[in-house]
């Protein structure tokens, strides 16, 4: 496999909820702005007026206090609930990245970065948990080294691990959270220095090595190429050393080198693997579901997260937007699939990962041109959103199939997937999460 290292010393030291609070922070624009030859940054100063976002409600804005509930009886049974896991994991599986619970023990899927606690922490101190966010913040600012950590995969490590530190740091302002962001977004961000300026999909925290994956040769995944931009863009401006800046526009030009392997004009619909040494396609399957989705929720997120005002990303948006309305098919007036692309071919399966495009869409409905076409958008994503639960209440549990043939659901039940065989299901949370949204925007 393909890998790429540097010599050591160049380090520096140093959910839905991170995204909409990076939104929120950064606002309108990446803010490069000189005042005095000093950067300025939206920490605990006031930025310049031209890089302030709209609804500027700053780092470090929601007191914990302002979390504490006690009133609505449904949200103490969540808060109770997510006290009880929390204790379970701390009990048993302390400092490891996830408890067995079967076994009664810790398990580090993700190689050890501790991701329950870091991912975790946010959700702790929105739900008012004090001791409990205190624990992981002891453990986080004095018990936390990735100078010791091995290999990672980049993808997982940036969306939980440099999000949950933004995302705490974004909620406390406590500029500790910055430092170990600080540190571990320069050691995952060497993984930008390749060939084609796509990153590697697995780094060594503890030194300046990156790596191919053996399975997949020479090709990284759409999903996880692009799906570091926001977490990339937030710590640049925040980041207090010129070297971690630079990451962000690394990120940025990553998705530039993904839109170019694209075949066709448009920037929409784009391969599923991509050559990491030349940036051209390296597949002819292409969908909205597995190992793509998430980079065209960052697409839509990333123009939010400029405050809208980067034209780039919204027509992007609108040209996947376009794509997809050449691939959903619906079926005897009853179930809204969103077909795959092999060998430019439509293929009628839909996977689970494809529930997230109501809430993308949802998202950024703003970029209609008028009224008739933000009603066709909306109208796709409540489809989407119907035939995704449909997809649970036609099996004999209650639980979907990761992968489903479109036929099948129009039966009474339908088996389990060939992906989850047997019994198995995996826990997916994408269809729950957009019925509410949309029943939240209804």
């Amino acid at each position: 496999p393909l890998h790429f290292c540097q010599n050591a010393g160049s380090w520096s030291s140093g959910s839905w909820f991170l995204l909409l609070l990076i939104i929120w922070s950064v606002g309108a624009q990446v803010c490069n702005v000189e005042q005095s030859g000093k950067l300025h940054r939206l920490v605990r100063n006031t930025p310049p007026a031209e890089c302030r976002p709209a609804e500027d409600v700053g780092v470090g804005s929601y007191p914990f206090e302002r979390f504490k509930t006690g009133k609505n009886p449904k949200i103490d049974r969540i808060v109770n609930a997510t006290r009880h896991a929390w204790n379970g994991y701390a009990q048993y599986a302390w400092g490891y990245d996830e408890l067995a619970p079967l076994s009664k023990s810790g398990v580090n899927t993700f190689n050890g970065i501790a991701v329950t606690i870091i991912d975790g922490i946010d959700t702790l101190y929105m739900m008012g948990l004090e001791d409990e966010y205190n624990q992981a913040r002891d453990y986080i600012l004095h018990h936390f080294f990735p100078e010791e950590i091995g290999l990672v995969n980049v993808f997982e490590t940036t969306i939980r691990i440099l999000g949950g530190l933004l995302s705490i740091y974004h909620l406390t302002g406590d500029d500790g959270f910055l430092d170990v962001a600080e540190n571990v977004g320069m050691r995952v961000g060497v993984a930008f220095n390749s060939p084609s300026g796509l990153p590697f999909p697995q780094c060594t925290l503890s030194a300046p090595y990156c790596t191919t994956v053996a399975l997949h040769g020479f090709s990284v995944v759409l999903a996880e190429a692009g799906t570091l931009q926001l977490e990339f863009r937030a710590l640049a401006y925040h980041a207090r050393a010129a070297a971690v800046r630079e990451l962000g526009k690394k990120a940025e030009a990553a998705v530039d080198v993904l839109l170019r392997s694209s075949s066709l004009d448009s920037p929409g619909l784009l391969p599923s693997m991509i050559d990491i040494r030349t940036g051209a396609r390296a597949a002819t399957s292409k969908s909205f579901g597995a190992g793509a989705d998430s980079y065209y929720e960052y697409i839509v997120k990333m123009w939010i997260q400029g405050g809208k005002k980067e034209d780039k990303y919204k027509e992007i948006f609108r040209s996947w937007m376009q794509d997809l309305q050449s691939v959903v098919k619906e079926i005897d007036n009853e179930m809204f699939f969103v077909q795959m692309l092999s060998m430019d071919r439509l293929t009628p399966r839909m996977d689970h990962y494809t529930c997230f495009l109501p809430g993308a869409i949802y998202l950024g409905v703003e970029a209609a041109v008028d009224e008739v076409e933000r009603h066709t958008w909306q109208s796709i994503a409540e489809r989407i959103t119907r035939t995704c639960m449909e997809s649970y209440r036609k099996t004999r549990v209650g639980l979907s199939g990761m992968l489903s043939p479109t036929r099948r659901l129009l039966s009474r039940y339908h088996p389990s997937s060939p992906v989850n065989s047997g019994r198995r299901r995996q826990l997916c949370g994408e269809t729950t999460e957009k019925k509410d949204k949309l029943q939240n925007l209804g």
